[in-house]
């Protein structure tokens, strides 16, 4: 199992608080593309949680 960087917890704590938030304002609030973001769900989903 993969651990979690800053950036993922930042993601998953920006959903917890706002689960209907797109990936464009999730990267607008980290500094991130929202590919990169989109790209780093995909990743947790399939790695490590249950989004």
């Amino acid at each position: 199992m993969k651990t979690l960087d800053e950036t993922d917890k930042k993601i998953i704590k920006i959903i917890n608080d706002n689960c209907e938030q797109g990936t464009t304002k999730i990267g607008r609030k980290i500094g991130l593309s929202h590919t990169a973001v989109r790209s780093r769900l995909k990743r947790l989903k399939r790695d490590l949680i249950k989004v």
